[in-house]
């Protein structure tokens, strides 16, 4: 099964906004893919995403899927999503997801690095200050400054194989490639894949980004050598997206 968390900032975007993705991942997989429309700003804060992706993965759970029975993906927000998801559950000793996979994904909510790397190259897809004001819809100074406290792994004895994958023109190029520094930092399994030229979640864009298909192939690959069988007690067909 793959959890998938969709990105936008934790503010906008669902499961429908993601579905060519979320199916693309399915088929080329054939894993049934649970694709989550978590509750988002400025209507909900934070923690509210956060305790959304614990309840799907304690569902997917009670379903009958064993953690390593379980990939976490997600893109842009929806990758930052997935690695507090996983950091959670390392911390409080629980079962790992079998692997990890983001695309393009954030780590700092005050998107240091996004500036200083638009200064030296615009990004095509979005730009910081936008982003920020979004972010500062879900999480205020002080949630903020804590959820980049946790983005270190320093402190968990486990993780999950991680993927990372992100175009070298957009913005999050930094945060992926600090990402990537400290995972191997802590002795942790991470590959970091950079697509020359390419912007935000270019794997999105499949009928326009010829490179989103080979992008996908990998991720495929990926989460294919990360699950060495993957039952489905809810008889899901594969092929099938379910959102909830």
């Amino acid at each position: 099964m793959i959890l998938y968390l969709h990105g936008s900032g934790y503010a906008i975007c669902s499961s429908r906004t993601h579905r060519g993705l979320t199916s693309q991942l399915s088929s080329r997989t054939g894993i049934p893919v649970f694709s989550l429309d978590y509750r988002l700003a400025p209507e909900h804060r934070h923690p509210a995403a956060l305790e959304d992706a614990r309840a799907a993965w304690d569902w997917l759970r009670a379903q009958g899927y064993s953690a390593e029975q379980i990939v976490v993906a997600g893109d842009s927000a929806g990758g930052h999503l997935s690695l507090l998801l996983a950091l959670d559950l390392a911390r409080t000793g629980q079962p790992l997801p079998a692997s990890l996979v983001t695309l393009s994904p954030l780590i700092d909510m005050d998107l240091a690095g996004a500036r200083v790397r638009d200064q030296m190259s615009r990004d095509p897809f979005t730009h910081p200050r936008l982003a920020r004001r979004v972010l500062k819809l879900y999480a205020d100074d002080s949630q903020r400054a804590d959820l980049n406290r946790r983005l270190f792994f320093d402190d968990v004895a486990g993780f999950p194989p991680t993927l990372i994958h992100n175009g070298s023109a957009e913005m999050l190029s930094a945060d992926c490639t600090e990402l990537a520094r400290r995972m191997r930092r802590a002795g942790l399994e991470v590959q970091h894949r950079v697509w020359p030229g390419q912007m935000h979640v270019f794997q999105a864009l499949t009928a326009v980004v010829p490179e989103s298909h080979r992008a996908l192939d990998e991720v495929a690959d990926f989460i294919g050598r990360g699950l060495s069988e993957c039952r489905r007690p809810m008889d899901l067909p594969s092929g099938e997206v379910q959102s909830a």
